[in-house]
Formats: C-alpha cells, structure tokens, sequence
C-alpha cells in the first residue's frame, strides 16, 4: 500500500489497520513520533492470502492535539481464473476501494516468470475477460494472469494523479479438450471408439464405458490409450447405436464428465 502525507501535518502517532471485509479492524503497524516522508509504502508481511480474500486498509493519525483522523478505506483485488472447454479461460475479479476514481482496468497474461503483457482493457464496470488460448502452443499447461485497475486522484493543487492497484498473480490449469467421435468402423480406418486429446499428460484417472441399447455393460476401460473395438467377452456386436460414458479427472483435480452416442458400422 503507497500513500502521500501533508508534511506539514503535526502527527504525534499512525497506525495502519487491515481487516477482511465485515471484520473488525486489527493493527499492522503502529508509528509514534513519526518522521513524515513525501511518499510511503507498506509491505503487509502477515500470512495472507489475496487470491482467496478481500483486504481493506486504512490509516489512523492522532495529532498533538490528540485529535483522530481517519483515511478513506482502500482495499485489495481479488481476481481468480476458470478454465472452460473449446481453448478458453475466463478471469474474474472484483472492484476495489481506492482514492479518486477508477477508470479502467487492464489484463495481463504472463508469458514468463516475471512479464506480463496486456490481453485486454475494460472498463469500469466490466469486471470479466475470456482469453482465447488457441493460438497458444499446446503444450502450454498452465496460464497465469494479474489485474490493474487504474484510477484517478484530484489533488489538492488541481493537479491529477495517476494510480494503480494490481491484483495478485492467478493461475489455471489448462482444461483438456476432448475430441470424441460419433461413429466408427472396426473394419475401416478409424477402427477403436476413444476420445483423443493433445494433452494426454493432464489426466490423472479415466474411466471409458460402454452400454448397449438396453442399458447392458459392453466395454470398460481405464487407460487412456484402449478403445473400443466394437466387440464383447472379444465376440463382435451388431451395428447400430451405443452409449458411452466418459469421465476423466485432471492432475488439478478437475473432473470431466462426458455422455453420448457413437454409430458402430460394419
């Protein structure tokens, strides 16, 4: 958290308070006789967690009057990240308390540890983005964002203030997309019913079966890489329609669920 003081205030004692939105406020630090510079900054050390709550803070003053003053309350960003099928994350965030007013907001994909670059610019009351991740290599598992909400302090010289308040790091795992197909001839080219997926590596545990029109087990399998050649007890079954059920559980514990039909030919 940055803040300006009025050196010329005579501040006899601060204190900077946090607390998680509906609780009661809790001293960080607490200052006495203090030696005003024209710029601070506060690194809130506490065990916290900004990707899961929202903290607001302020500062309390006494003068040598005794008398208190309180700040405006500021508060942190909360954003977090959702991955969806068909090569799309969503990023979601809140609204900050801050100085002035808000204008905008900007988003950042990090492309390496340390750079950010902007997918996007929304306005104030826009507060989710979809990222298109098609394009991206397929081997990219894992996507990170940040939020920048910039806003706009009139100062008391009629001068304008830029500022800006960045969200914590958020990150999701990539979300396997299937292809599955919906029919299939043993005796031509596709020859196994299975889905297919570029990131085989994603999935933990998966479980493929297989009923026939009256609901009867045909095929089961757990790996990945078996599929169903269109037989059961290794006899061939009759063309026509089959129902499968699919479910896949990615190493971020993501479960997919998928049910449908697929045509057997011969």
């Amino acid at each position: 958290m940055d803040w300006i003081w009025d050196k010329t205030a005579d501040i006899k004692s601060y204190k900077i308070q946090r607390r998680t939105e509906g609780q009661d406020w809790i001293d960080v630090e607490n200052f006495i006789n203090p030696v005003l510079n024209d710029e601070e900054t506060l690194i809130d050390q506490s065990y916290l967690d900004p990707t899961q709550n929202v903290y607001e803070y302020r500062i309390v003053t006494i003068n040598q009057c005794d008398q208190t003053f309180i700040s405006p309350v500021v508060s942190s960003i909360k954003a977090y990240a959702v991955a969806f099928p068909q090569h799309t994350n969503k990023i979601y965030w809140t609204t900050p308390k801050l100085e002035g007013d808000i204008i905008g907001y900007n988003i950042y994909y990090i492309t390496t540890d340390t750079f950010g670059v902007i997918i996007g610019s929304n306005g104030i009351n826009d507060l989710k983005m979809e990222h298109d991740i098609s394009l991206l290599p397929s081997s990219t598992l894992q996507f990170c964002y940040y939020v920048e909400a910039n806003s706009q302090i009139n100062m008391p010289d009629n001068s304008i203030m830029e500022v800006v308040s960045r969200s914590p790091i958020v990150c999701v795992t990539k979300l396997i997309d299937y292809y599955i197909p919906n029919v299939f001839n043993p005796n031509g080219v596709n020859t196994e019913f299975r889905p297919y997926t570029e990131n085989e590596e994603l999935i933990s545990s998966y479980d493929l079966i297989i009923f026939d029109r009256w609901g009867n087990l045909i095929f089961e399998s757990k790996n990945f890489t078996e599929g169903w050649k269109g037989t059961r007890k290794n006899k061939e079954v009759p063309a026509g329609v089959y129902t499968y059920f699919i479910k896949s559980t990615q190493f971020s514990g993501k479960i997919l669920n998928y049910v449908g039909t697929v045509q057997l030919v011969r």
